[in-house]
Formats: structure tokens, C-alpha cells, sequence
């Protein structure tokens, strides 16, 4: 059932963006439910896995991508729309290639390295909240605090990133010195 939750998720996010960036389309309060409908069903997919012991291999690469997907396209409209300025698009999408990079390299090694933990779950959730306000912004109310709410996810998000390289970092290191051994 989880699997079929990402699934659905998976395939919002192209209309999530159409919608968002279509010029003259007006419609911003359709790409706004769509995004809040697919982060949220991000928060059930969790739930339904685990509550129910249906975690899956699918679920464990489909998951995370699927987020990252949903946060790229929607950070990817808004920068088009110019609600979000370059440098916090280059500061997210450059955090999560370098997650990429390091995943890559713990399967080189047969060695995963990346481990998620709660800091990284709330902050992908409080950027996906921040998001969501910041599409209700552009969809309604054109209000500030959403954008300086999305710069506090910016920099959460980029400090989990940071914590996640520490680690990644730290068994990259123990993974060298067994291949060497």
C-alpha cells in the first residue's frame, strides 16, 4: 500500500509543475493543492510502511527520490516564477547531489553511507511545509514571512546536509581503511 502511495506521488509531481509554470494558466491554487496533496502523502507512505511492516526495496529508493522530486519541481516552478532567488535553488539542489554523490559512492563500495535520522526528517518535512506556504503565497496572499519561513528551510535543510557529509565522511573513511586492510 505504501508503494502505491509513491506511486501517486510520483506522478503529481509533473502536473504539480505544469500547472505551476504554465504561463497565463492562472493556475496557482491548483499547483498549491497538488504540492500540499503530495507532501502530504509523503507523511502516509511513511506511516502506512511502517505501521503495517510494509517497508520494500521499491519503497527505500522510491521514497527518497519521489521527495526529491516533488522539492526539485517545486523549487525548480518557483525559481521560474521568481518567487525564490537562484542562490537557495543552487544551495538545496547542490545539497542533495552531494547526498547523491555520496550514496554513489557507498554502493561503489557495497557500503551504504548515508543513515537517516530525525534531524534530516524534519528538516525535508519543514522545507516541504515551507514550500507549501510559499505556493499558497503565489497561489493567494504574496506575504513575506512565507519567503523568510522557506529561508529558514534553506538553511536547515543545508545543515542536515552538513550533518549527513560529517557522516558520510566519517564511514567513507572506515570503508577505505578496510578496502586497504
Amino acid at each position: 500500500m505504501a508503494n502505491v502511495i509513491t506511486c501517486f506521488r510520483l506522478t503529481l509531481i509533473p502536473i504539480f509543475f505544469i500547472l505551476l509554470v504554465w504561463p497565463g494558466a492562472n493556475a496557482e491554487p491548483a499547483a498549491f493543492f497538488l504540492f500540499a496533496v503530495a507532501a502530504l502523502s509523503d507523511l502516509l507512505d511513511g506511516f502506512v510502511a511502517r505501521r503495517f511492516s510494509g517497508v520494500t526495496e521499491f519503497g527505500r529508493l522510491a521514497d527518497p527520490f519521489a521527495d526529491r522530486a516533488l522539492i526539485f519541481a517545486g523549487l525548480i516552478g518557483l525559481f521560474i516564477r521568481g518567487a525564490i532567488p537562484a542562490w537557495a535553488l543552487a544551495a538545496l539542489v547542490g545539497r542533495d547531489s552531494v547526498m547523491v554523490l555520496g550514496y554513489a559512492v557507498g554502493v561503489y563500495l557495497k557500503k551504504p553511507l548515508v543513515r537517516v535520522n530525525q534531524f534530516g526528517r524534519v528538516t525535508n518535512f519543514y522545507l516541504m511545509a515551507a514550500i507549501v506556504l510559499l505556493l499558497f503565497s503565489v497561489a493567494y496572499l504574496h506575504l513575506p514571512i512565507y519567503s523568510w519561513l522557506f529561508y529558514i528551510g534553506v538553511v536547515l535543510y543545508v545543515t542536515s546536509g552538513l550533518v549527513y557529509i560529517g557522516q558520510e565522511i566519517s564511514l567513507l573513511t572506515e570503508a577505505v581503511e578496510e578496502t586497504i586492510a
